[in-house]
């Protein structure tokens, strides 16, 4: 039993490790172009901050960006 909790432990951790980060793509729009960044293996959190930064400078330029 003991031998079972600890596999199953594992394989928990890893699942979880493994699901935290992936790619993101972030999308802006300026001045009537729209690009895409990829970014990739981060966080969810860590992706949708690098966007949240990029649609503050494309806003300068009256553009936008959002997390896809």
């Amino acid at each position: 039993m003991k031998k079972l909790f600890i596999a199953a432990f594992v394989i928990g951790s890893l699942t979880v490790v493994t699901s935290c980060t992936k790619d993101y793509t972030c999308e802006c729009t300026v001045l009537g172009f729209t690009g895409d960044t990829t970014l990739v293996d981060v966080s969810k959190k860590e992706a949708k901050d690098y966007c949240e930064s990029q649609d503050a400078a494309a806003a300068i330029f009256a553009g936008s960006c959002k997390l896809k």
